[in-house]
């Protein structure tokens, strides 16, 4: 049953899968001639999406579950392992531990589930039981992305968070094992291979 009453051997026999299409609570029994099973229950709830993009993403402060991202021709900046960088227009995001494979360079469009962290400013959103590259359109690309020329102060300021940057006229200064980009007071610290 699906309207919460204790099935019985007169309730519809379910014999294939079936769609529940709204919150409910299925109850089922399994019959054998006259004998009958212990009920057992188990409760779905409908998800409700709430449609976003990434640069109403890049607006939020706090953390929010069960979106439907749309993507409209994004573009892969940066990979680092399993975590995607992409690019829509001007704003960015990261895509933690992703479970969908993308190269760099990608081109990405259509849906995809996920949740929302804001890391420290950062914005990011990482998969869910939902999550997978059903509804996208991903597109390999030989064009290379192009870093968004800034400066450390803007960077700083959290601005271009999680996008491909290029700092100009910069100092690299190396402090023990440590690099950091400088620019007069500004100073940021360079993470991964660093060439010297």
């Amino acid at each position: 049953t699906l309207d919460g009453t204790e099935p019985s051997s007169s309730s519809t026999a379910y014999t294939a899968p079936f769609t529940i299409d709204k919150s409910c609570t299925v109850s089922a029994i399994a019959m054998k001639g006259n004998n009958k099973s212990d009920v057992v229950k188990k409760e779905f709830v409908k998800v409700e999406l709430e449609e976003v993009t990434i640069a109403s993403l890049n607006t939020l402060t706090a953390d929010k579950s069960n979106l439907l991202l749309r993507l409209n021709n994004a573009k892969v900046v940066y990979v680092d392992g399993n975590t995607l960088h992409l690019r829509e227009g001007d704003k960015a995001l990261m895509f933690f531990n992703s479970p969908i494979k993308m190269a760099q360079n990608a081109v990405v469009s259509g849906t995809v589930k996920v949740d929302y962290d804001n890391y420290y400013g950062i914005h990011e959103v990482k998969g869910n039981a939902m999550t997978n590259a059903d509804n996208l359109t991903i597109t390999e690309s030989n064009e290379e992305a192009k870093p968004v020329v800034t400066t450390i102060a803007d960077v700083l300021g959290l601005k271009h968070i999680a996008d491909l940057v290029e700092f100009q006229n910069v100092q690299i200064v190396a402090d023990g094992t440590k690099y950091y980009a400088v620019f007069g007071e500004d100073k940021i610290q360079l993470y991964g291979g660093i060439a010297v």
